[in-house]
């Protein structure tokens, strides 16, 4: 009688699975968890990007980046935050430093330009411009859209105050003259906080 071949193999395999059991029991469980920790390191589902930075204001005006009169001096504290209003008040005081009433006329309102050509025809803006040894911005207080602005004017005589509405039209700045009391300094930088009022009628 033939001896059955199988149960030499049967046997050792039957063996090597008992032994083995527990390791193929947790197979299952070791697979997954490995896929876990392959879809942790691969960080899962792709995030979104973060937003892009917001960008950097824009630079604040400073009275260095307009070209004035060299007697045209300005007051660091009384910065407008308007560009263009900046550049409209340098290019006003060195107008009347320089007495160039083309270049005034072209930064007046209507009203004040048909004043100026008065004065102009007398000869009382040559009287009033002839002497002038400085100009200073000395106040820019911003309102809205508007702006009030105190140019400071020292001449041979001394010292006074002229004050102008400054009004955005379109995106071009024009100035209204303002009739205001005349503080009492000796210096003309003392126009930067002294008080700006109203001529009383």
């Amino acid at each position: 009688m033939t001896r059955p071949k199988s149960r030499s193999l049967t046997a050792p395999l039957i063996a090597a699975i008992a032994a083995n059991g527990p390791i193929l029991a947790n197979l299952p469980i070791a697979i997954a968890a490995s896929g876990t920790l392959l879809l942790a390191a691969c960080g899962g589902e792709d995030e979104p990007p973060p937003p892009p930075p917001p960008p950097p204001p824009p630079p604040r005006f400073s009275w260095d980046d307009a070209e004035g009169d060299f007697r045209v001096q300005a007051n660091d504290l009384a910065t407008p935050s308007d560009a263009a209003l900046g550049e409209a008040i340098v290019e006003l005081a060195s107008a009347v430093a320089t007495g160039d009433d083309a270049r005034m006329g072209e930064l007046l309102t209507d009203a004040d330009l048909r004043l100026l050509d008065s004065l102009v025809e007398s000869g009382r803006w040559d009287e009033a411009t002839g002497d002038i040894e400085a100009v200073r911005i000395a106040q820019v207080a911003e309102s809205g859209a508007d702006a009030t602005v105190a140019l400071g004017v020292q001449d041979a005589e001394g010292f006074y105050l002229l004050a102008w509405q400054a009004i955005d039209l379109e995106g071009e700045w024009r100035f209204q003259g303002i009739d205001m009391q005349q503080p009492t300094v000796s210096a003309i930088d003392e126009y930067d906080t002294a008080p700006v009022r109203p001529a009383t009628r």
